[in-house]
């Protein structure tokens, strides 16, 4: 045989009936494919129980696999325990089945995120305790299996087993209120610097805050009358106003917390002041237009509590070495008898007025001093 016929012979084999070879591959492949299809397999993850609102969720980077069962927005439905009958439980072991294919593109993935959402459409009610062994809040049972899942990958041919089987979410349900805020349900805390704080100059951003806890405990609350917050000051000399977050005075125990925005308080605040016991001359200031009597008093003179602050307190600590000296010639106390005082004996309170070489001081403020007293004066008519 020559060598032309054994190339044509071999090319030959190659193209003739070149229709009949190519749907012989074509059957082929599709063998092979449908061959591949029906091949599966299945994978077990073992994954954490969470509960958590889509917001938290959206926020919360992912350390491991979980199962998230999503609770309501705006905490009136707390996760309390997971149990499996009546065991409690942490986790559970989901199982993927499906093609090969399939599984092995999800063995490839950083995490499965799988969703229960069962628990978002129900309604809620309080008022009454439905299961657990708390008296003081409100529970309630919600059962989720497999079928209640919501897969966050589209791979319809794979079907997803739970184990255990049915878990059980026991929840606490919660109640909210919006809370005017004033300085009857909000304490003040400010490091003992009371006397500073002008209560006619408080600011409240918002004005109002809401909160939630279980229902039994938000209905024994008296927010009108009662601390339900405090505000923790830090305040320095020379602050002329102090800022602070709200707190609720006994959530670690009590279950209540704020829901959305701290509200938050801000106050004027006077200098700081510094006290001194002295002794001012006391005097009468008689006001009437034509007194037909007069009035004398028998104590020339009172032990008192005196503060200054501002330039005033510098000029106290300056004359320290003789500040009885000092105060006495500048300030006096006087009661001030008027046109309506009548009577054998009257019982007037005292005023610290300047006096002397301290008037001619421009520099000094009225709020520099501040006269301390909470008793009276006894002034009688003269005999």
């Amino acid at each position: 045989m020559s060598a032309d016929h054994r190339k044509r012979g071999f090319w030959a084999a190659i193209f003739d009936d070149r229709y009949r070879k190519l749907v012989a591959v074509g059957l082929a492949v599709l063998l092979w494919w449908f061959i591949n299809g029906r091949i599966t397999d299945s994978w077990t993850l073992p994954m954490v129980l969470v509960a958590t609102d889509a917001e938290q969720l959206q926020q919360t980077d992912r350390i491991s696999n979980q199962l998230s069962v999503l609770l309501p927005s705006g905490g009136q439905v707390v996760l309390n325990k997971f149990f499996d009958r009546d065991k409690e439980i942490k986790n559970v072991k989901v199982t993927f089945s499906g093609p090969r294919d399939d599984i092995d593109a999800l063995r490839e993935q950083a995490f499965v995120p799988l969703e229960v959402v069962k628990l978002l459409d129900r309604g809620w009610k309080t008022g009454g305790v439905t299961g657990g062994t708390n008296p003081e809040v409100d529970i309630e049972n919600v059962e989720f299996t497999a079928e209640d899942i919501r897969r966050a990958f589209r791979r319809d041919d794979v079907t997803i087993e739970l184990s255990p089987p049915l878990v059980r979410v026991e929840v606490v349900i919660r109640e909210s209120i919006s809370v005017l805020l004033t300085t009857k349900n909000v304490r003040f805390n400010t490091g003992g610097n009371e006397e500073r704080v002008r209560p006619d100059k408080i600011s409240w951003q918002p004005r109002r805050m809401e909160i939630v806890g279980p229902a039994i405990a938000m209905g024994n609350l008296d927010t009108e009358n009662q601390f339900v917050f405090q505000a923790d000051f830090s305040m320095d000399p020379a602050d002329t106003e102090a800022f602070a977050e709200l707190k609720i005075i006994g959530s670690d125990t009590n279950g209540i917390y704020p829901v959305g925005t701290v509200a938050t308080v801000t106050i004027l605040l006077e200098p700081e002041r510094k006290h001194y016991q002295l002794t001012l001359p006391l005097r009468i200031n008689d006001k009437r237009t034509n007194p037909t009597t007069s009035y004398e008093i028998e104590e020339k003179s009172l032990d008192v509590d005196l503060s200054f602050a501002g330039a005033l307190a510098v000029t106290a600590q300056m004359e320290k070495l003789d500040l009885q000296g000092w105060a006495a010639s500048n300030f006096k106390l006087e009661v001030n008898i008027t046109s309506d005082a009548e009577g054998e004996e009257l019982d007037l309170q005292p005023f610290l007025v300047p006096d002397g070489a301290i008037l001619a001081e421009d520099k000094y403020k009225h709020s520099d001093y501040k006269l301390h007293l909470s008793r009276t004066v006894i002034v009688r008519k003269k005999k």
